[in-house]
């Protein structure tokens, strides 16, 4: 006789830190403020397009501690597990 095992899904959240580079042109005397708001949605792509994504995700999955708070878990409701 064979017993069924009951799945479940589980989310991993990882705490993932990176560096993005935007290269942008603008004029030599902007402030601050405005080169900061002066910044498209397409050009922060161009610089996501442009990461390493997965070395990002792989050093934050192998660095993981639930200890530290760097990884939690949670069931399909968002209701977190392993306190």
């Amino acid at each position: 006789m064979t017993t069924a095992t009951t799945k479940q899904t589980y989310t991993l959240h990882y705490s993932v830190s990176t560096t993005y580079v935007v290269e942008v042109e603008r004029d030599a005397d902007i402030s601050e403020e405005a080169l900061l708001s002066s910044i498209t949605r397409d050009e922060l792509e161009e610089a996501v397009e442009g990461e390493d994504m997965w070395g990002n995700l792989k050093e934050a999955w192998r660095a993981a501690s639930p200890r530290d708070g760097s990884v939690f878990i949670t069931d399909e409701e968002g209701n977190a597990l392993y306190e």
